[in-house]
């Protein structure tokens, strides 16, 4: 849905902090959806922080 795509993205531009990441096969509710594909974007994104 779009609205996703553009809150997600806003988001990540006014804290400039972040990025916007799609995972497949999963909704509103990613980390519980593909946990995997979901903690792997978490920590490569946390290891990127100063």
């Amino acid at each position: 849905m779009p609205d996703f795509f553009e809150g997600g993205e806003g988001l990540a531009r006014d804290l400039d902090a972040g990025e916007t990441v799609v995972i497949p096969a999963a909704g509103h509710l990613a980390p519980r959806e593909q946990p995997a594909a979901f903690c792997t974007l978490l920590l490569e994104f946390v290891r990127r922080l100063p």
